[in-house]
């Protein structure tokens, strides 16, 4: 699709459509500040060593902040703002078992996944 950039800073196709892949650098901010509230619940919970199951982590961002989208976060899906996260280096989705996990981007993998099997979470390993 050939897009071109609007006065505001947003681009739009040439037939005047809004382009969702183009991130204006409010957006950008935007989503930088909801990483981080991402980033920060992910550390909470390892520190009071909770789950960090990807439904888990979801239904907390929604207890916290509501559905998405909304002002604090703009993305339409939990799915996307997890791969987002992902994609900068902030987080990482390790698959235990049949289930993902969020886990911080320093986080040694193999003892997590050493104490997800000895709760009888999982029972295999695979990085996303």
């Amino acid at each position: 699709m050939l897009a071109a950039l609007t006065s505001s800073g947003g681009s739009r196709s040439l037939n005047g459509e809004q382009s969702r892949f183009t991130d204006r650098p409010a957006l950008a901010a935007e989503r930088e500040e909801a990483i981080d509230l991402l980033v920060a619940l992910v550390q909470e919970l390892r520190e009071r060593g909770a789950s960090r199951l990807f439904s888990n982590v979801h239904e907390e961002i929604r207890l916290r902040y509501g559905e998405l989208p909304n002002e604090r976060i703009p993305y339409e899906r939990f799915k996307d703002y997890v791969q987002d996260a992902q994609r900068r280096g902030r987080i990482r989705l390790v698959r235990v078992g049949p289930v993902d996990h969020i886990l911080l981007a320093d986080e040694p993998i193999q003892s997590y996944v050493e104490a997800v099997r000895r709760e009888g979470e999982g029972s295999s390993l695979r990085e996303r």
